[in-house]
């Protein structure tokens, strides 16, 4: 019978920077873009291999940029996001997309429109993916989904 036991790398530095712009357009629409730059690296490591290596499953880089509208009844939003790729081994010898185990860059864009039937009443409507997008993010990520819900609040 073969066991894994999973360890921490060690110690890590993550330097990068964020960046967000936000922007009322008026009273119903709005926008927003985000970037995020990091540099997560193994400083101290448990193998040599490792040494200097990207922590797994953290993005390098990350974009997202999103358009908003809301007034007393109906509300939207649809954005886009950008992961660039990650690592799952602390080594980072997995460089081939598109396999179990792999964290693939992707871009997805996904849409929410919700409406308020009163003060405890909203119907929301989503679509993840809509461009029915395949990646792994470790496990193969399901293309486009949907999903309907309705909250009720007291």
């Amino acid at each position: 019978m073969n066991a894994t036991c999973y360890q921490n790398a060690g110690e890590a530095e993550a330097k990068g920077f964020e960046l967000e712009l936000n922007h009322n357009f008026d009273d119903k629409w709005s926008a927003f873009l985000n970037y995020t730059y990091q540099n997560p690296v193994i400083k101290k490591a448990l193998k040599a291999t490792e040494k200097d290596k990207y922590v797994t499953a953290i993005p390098k880089e990350v974009f997202r940029a999103g358009v908003t509208y809301s007034d007393n009844k109906w509300s939207g939003m649809l954005t886009g996001e950008y992961i660039s790729k990650r690592f799952s081994k602390t080594d980072n010898s997995d460089t081939v997309n598109g396999v179990y185990g792999s964290y693939d860059p992707y871009f997805i864009m996904n849409m929410d429109i919700s409406y308020s039937f009163n003060k405890n009443y909203t119907l929301t409507a989503s679509v993840n993916n809509i461009l029915d997008r395949d990646f792994f993010n470790y496990y193969y990520q399901p293309g486009r989904t949907y999903s309907v819900e309705i909250n009720y609040r007291f």
